[in-house]
């Protein structure tokens, strides 16, 4: 949340990427969408300005496709898809795992 939207006075109100993304944790409808057919769940894009939701859906997400992952390889999943930390696709989210580098603590950054 803090590289998303911790500059945000409400964050569970933002919404980003030209609308495409939504919440504090700026969740994409395909996202959800993913995340209730891989769980089962019944989640609603326009309920992820609920943060305990948006938490939940996220946890979902790189439970499935950044299990076992270290903490770059999960930032890299949730900003690109399941396949941005695929050799080929890393560099797309270099920028973002820079952010996110900075707000992790130094055992976390090393893993």
């Amino acid at each position: 949340m803090a590289v998303e939207t911790g500059g945000y006075r409400n964050p569970d109100t933002v919404t980003g990427d030209k609308g495409k993304a939504i919440g504090a944790l700026q969740i994409h409808r395909g996202v959800v969408e993913d995340v209730n057919r891989l769980s089962g769940t019944h989640y609603s894009w326009a309920g992820m300005t609920n943060r305990a939701d948006a938490r939940r859906v996220c946890e979902l997400y790189l439970k499935h496709y950044a299990k076992g992952k270290s903490p770059e390889e999960a930032a890299r999943i949730w900003n690109g898809g399941p396949n941005a930390n695929t050799k080929s696709r890393r560099h797309l989210t270099d920028a973002y795992w820079a952010k996110v580098n900075r707000h992790l603590s130094p055992e976390l950054a090393k893993n």
